[in-house]
């Protein structure tokens, strides 16, 4: 009988945290091909891939769309992050490409943090532009700073930073989102301004996790530490 109520607390929880199919279909439309390109490239880390795919985004007008750009911008600053001589190679390639791809690199230098990449990237005559001198101003950077509660935008650009190398950094990041969740949901704290960006961080990872056995294993390894609440929502997304 206990195991019964268990089963059914669990499912209810599942339905609690991901109460339709809306959250993941938002996923699957902002992260599109380009995410898997992205993902091909932790897995098997082949940088001389990087001009290709893209000029492939550029191609399919992907940089069209201001969360891609960013999406794409946090992946490429993870990579200047660790290969800053990469900075100038982007410029050259940037050169020859749309106003958007342009927009995505002078972001991807801003999050990189690299003074040189982002000083490398002022050649680029969008960089005057002065929307974008604006937005910039009033960025954060690292994209750690950026609050992951604040809505789906920033999470996506959370997972794009993880496609750069697989950092737990990021994915802890989301994971303790997810146990805040189960924290204020427990506690009948629903009101917290946290509570919304912690659930789309909730049903990112539910989405995400049967794709990548590296969050599987780490979802895993943080589930034995735990217990309660917190234990039971990544045993629902485990199980996903």
């Amino acid at each position: 009988m206990i195991s019964k109520l268990r089963s059914l607390l669990i499912l209810l929880m599942a339905f609690a945290v991901f109460p339709c199919q809306s959250q993941a279909l938002e996923l699957a439309r902002n992260l599109p091909t380009s995410a898997r390109d992205m993902e091909y490239y932790y897995q098997h880390k082949h940088p001389e891939s990087l001009p290709g795919m893209l000029k492939a985004f550029d191609k399919s007008k992907r940089f069209a769309r201001g969360e891609l750009r960013l999406i794409t911008a946090a992946f490429l600053a993870e990579i200047i992050k660790q290969q800053p001589e990469l900075g100038g190679k982007f410029l050259d390639l940037a050169k020859d490409m749309s106003p958007e791809a342009q927009r995505m690199f002078i972001w991807a230098a801003h999050l990189s943090g690299r003074e040189n990449v982002k000083q490398a990237m002022q050649k680029l005559p969008v960089s005057q532009e002065k929307a974008l001198q604006l937005q910039l101003t009033h960025s954060p950077a690292p994209l750690e700073r950026w609050d992951i509660y604040s809505g789906s935008a920033v999470v996506h650009m959370y997972w794009g930073a993880f496609f750069a190398n697989a950092s737990f950094r990021y994915l802890d990041s989301m994971i303790d989102a997810v146990l805040l969740h189960a924290r204020l949901r427990s506690q009948g704290l629903v009101q917290d301004p946290r509570y919304k960006g912690a659930m789309e961080v909730a049903a990112s990872l539910y989405e995400m996790t049967p794709r990548h056995p590296i969050v599987r294993q780490r979802l895993e390894q943080r589930s034995r530490s735990l217990s309660g609440p917190e234990r039971d929502i990544l045993q629902i997304i485990l199980k996903h």
